[in-house]
């Protein structure tokens, strides 16, 4: 400002609409920095939200980003904060849930009717069982209703086939959630189980061993 005003006094008025030009100029500036400032600071939030809606869009299929076929135990064991998996099933009882998470394995269950042409160790399905229930309307995926009420609780289950997600409710409020293959993965991956035939046990023909007689007489 001292220079400015030692300045002044020896100006013209081509110096003069130098100054005030100047002026509007630095004015511009201050504002356009204010404006990008404002566009900044609502950019965080913006990019906050937006972020937190695509990792919630993120789940659209399997549960906390666990996903069926995909994930395997070293996701498990971050997504749970756990140590260790065991196969061909895992049993977890965390705070708010306790899950149990299916591995696919080499040789599968005989009871199991369908397999996928994906590596041993993949999670196979996951089984939350929820501490406190919550309602259909808080879900994050839409079902529809399948059966019920059945059984001595009467449970009822609502399903998304398209997604591999099936639920247990209970007078209104989701209990239990399964995870599985969506119905593109089952189509593209999925085959139906072969086992080996037990083979029958030959018997082998029973030898009969020449005995030699002895003669009586003498």
């Amino acid at each position: 400002m001292g220079f400015w005003n030692g300045s002044i006094r020896y100006l013209n008025s081509a110096g003069w609409r130098i100054i005030a030009d100047a002026s509007i100029v630095a004015m511009s500036v201050e504002n356009h920095q204010e404006n990008r400032r404002d566009p900044f600071g609502f950019f965080i939030p913006s990019l906050f939200f937006t972020t937190l809606f695509c990792v919630v869009a993120g789940y659209s299929q399997g549960f906390m980003g666990l996903i069926p076929l995909e994930s395997t135990c070293d996701d498990v064991r971050r997504i749970f904060h756990v140590d260790t998996c065991t196969y061909p099933q895992s049993t977890y009882f965390l705070k708010e849930y306790w899950v149990t998470v299916d591995f696919t394995v080499e040789k599968p269950d005989p009871s199991a009717k369908l397999c996928f042409r994906v590596p041993a160790g993949r999670v196979r399905s996951i089984n939350v069982s929820f501490n406190k229930r919550f309602s259909l309307e808080q879900f994050e995926y839409k079902l529809k209703y399948v059966r019920g009420p059945y059984g001595d609780i009467g449970t009822t289950e609502y399903e998304n086939k398209e997604l591999g997600i099936r639920a247990y409710v209970l007078d209104g409020e989701i209990s239990s959630v399964v995870f599985e293959p969506t119905a593109s993965q089952s189509e593209e991956l999925g085959f139906q189980c072969e086992y080996p035939s037990k083979s029958k046990k030959q018997i082998s023909p029973v030898k009969h061993r020449n005995v030699s007689r002895k003669s009586s007489r003498k």
